[in-house]
């Protein structure tokens, strides 16, 4: 799915409008769409009219701008006040408004509507929905007035349900927010046709909870091209490669985890593990002398190579007949173990993942760089890539340094983090669908290098190898959050829920933060 600018949705509005849609049908369906969300989410159906009593009224107060996204508000109010509930909308500030906006207002008066002025309105807590419809993709300014007082208002009403349309008014579509900035807290979402880039950036996930990309029937333009994507659940049916009756264990790749050190033995466990559970034919883990134990013990499906040194990795391991190498997770940074990878750098030919303590020795020795092989894939954190970068900000400006890096190097960076972004070397960037806060802990990193490394070898292309290990991350972090709940779920839960992620698709299931509703 493509991510488009707000300008780039406009132009999709007024193709779609020219091709003999109106735009108060448009925003029609927008209304009829989103009140059904809405009555799914609240389960009305013990609200409607002509039922039995019901323990908890649901009241609705629908916020409007003066544009068309005020107008959506309107219609919304039209829809959930013939359904039943009590409804009223306030309009928001002085501005004359849009003609379609006049008629979504007007349409709801004549059908008996409650309509108050902000300045006017007195603000009491006689409802519990909120419908948020002031201001939608076209913001570009920072809230003032009685914008800026009604965004206050809402954030007031923390036990209210909160819906925004469009956007959670104040958020910008294109550009990054000022950190003080008023935008509203939302619940639920409801974004039309594409999201836009905001959407997916870690700072403003803080505005609303779960996102809806709701289908109204919009045309794109012939020529509408995005380098931004989003990665969902379409991407994998698409790519992932079934698994033949007749097959034996070399048609699935030989993997090779270079891994561990004295203090960080369970990084390579996890990353095995992982490896194993991703579908690799066989795998073979170069580890110090220390880990024998642990590894024959928890993976006695691997085979070894033993580091000449008993607590790092160190020495010439033997790279013949492995179809994919992962290195980096928990290996640290000695000269022993940075000598290893400058001869995996500069004599090994095979697929690289490059990750952890990898990262930091390529940090340490920029100018190797430039002599990795085409499409190796780094995976790091905001962290790991200020130090390979120097770019700090989290956000816009460290995609598009990545996205740089990537092109330049003509390499594959992954920059990991609510939405990992994977940045290919033809410019374009694949935001994750999958994932939640709860893989916010040590080692998750470690699992994800064992997912791409098996899909390495199994003979995925490196890019499909990037953003669907990414999406099998963050679909078994789902999993384990749903069994474990985010607070109380561990990393070494990710893969055994390596396990759910393929068990469900295979049965033509699927959930997802990210909602798709056509």
């Amino acid at each position: 799915m493509k991510i488009l600018s707000s300008e780039q949705l406009r132009a999709c509005d007024q193709f779609t409008i020219e091709q003999g849609i109106s735009s108060i049908d448009l925003m029609e369906r927008v209304a009829g769409k989103v009140a059904s969300i809405i009555i799914d989410i609240i389960k009305p159906s013990e609200h409607v009219k002509n039922l039995p009593e019901f323990d908890v009224v649901y009241s609705v107060c629908v916020y409007c701008g003066p544009g068309n996204n005020g107008g959506d508000g309107y219609l919304i109010a039209r829809r959930l006040m013939a359904i039943g509930f009590p409804v009223k909308a306030i309009r928001v500030g002085n501005e004359a408004l849009s003609a379609d906006c006049l008629t979504s207002h007007d349409l709801f008066k004549s059908a008996g509507g409650l309509v108050e002025d902000f300045g006017s309105h007195h603000v009491s807590q006689d409802f519990n929905v909120i419908v948020d419809a002031i201001f939608g993709t076209g913001l570009n300014r920072k809230l003032d007035g009685d914008f800026l007082e009604a965004v206050r208002e809402i954030n007031r009403f923390s036990d209210c349900l909160i819906f925004s349309v469009d956007m959670p008014s104040g958020l910008f579509s294109d550009e990054e927010m000022p950190e003080d900035a008023d935008v509203v807290h939302a619940e639920y979402l409801f974004k039309f046709h594409a999201p836009v880039l905001s959407l997916l950036l870690p700072q403003n996930l803080k505005y609303f909870n779960e996102l809806y990309i709701i289908d109204i029937g919009l045309k794109e333009p012939a020529g509408l091209s995005s380098n931004y994507f989003l990665t969902g659940r379409d991407y994998f049916s698409q790519v992932f490669l079934r698994r033949p009756r007749a097959a034996h264990k070399g048609i699935f790749g030989h993997s090779c985890i270079i891994a561990g050190s004295l203090e960080k033995g369970g990084a390579a466990l996890m990353a095995g593990k992982a490896c194993l559970r991703s579908g690799t034919g066989l795998l073979t883990m170069c580890i110090p002398r220390s880990l024998l134990m642990s590894v024959n013990t928890v993976l006695p499906e691997a085979m070894v190579q033993i580091s000449e040194d008993e607590n790092c990795i160190k020495g010439n391991f033997k790279y013949e007949g492995f179809s994919a190498i992962g290195f980096g997770p928990g290996t640290g940074t000695s000269p022993e173990t940075t000598s290893v990878l400058k001869q995996i750098i500069q004599d090994v030919n095979i697929p690289l993942v490059i990750d952890a303590d990898g990262l930091n020795i390529l940090a340490e020795n920029p100018t190797w760089l430039a002599f990795l092989k085409p499409f190796t894939i780094l995976t790091p954190h905001p962290g790991e890539f200020y130090r390979l970068s120097g770019e700090k900000r989290v956000g816009i400006n460290q995609i598009r340094k990545a996205s740089e890096m990537a092109v330049r190097f003509n390499i594959i960076l992954v920059l990991k983090g609510a939405h990992t972004a994977v940045c290919l070397p033809d410019g374009s960037v694949h935001f994750n669908a999958t994932g939640n806060s709860g893989m916010s802990r040590g080692g998750s990193g470690d699992v994800l290098t064992g997912i791409i490394t098996s899909l390495l070898a199994q003979r995925y292309h490196p890019f499909d190898a990037a953003r669907l290990g990414v999406f099998i991350h963050g679909q078994a972090g789902d999993f384990s959050a749903r069994k474990y709940s985010e607070h109380s779920m561990r990393v070494t839960d990710l893969s055994e829920s390596i396990i759910d992620v393929f068990n469900f698709y295979f049965s033509y299931e699927h959930r997802e933060s990210i909602h798709y509703w056509a």
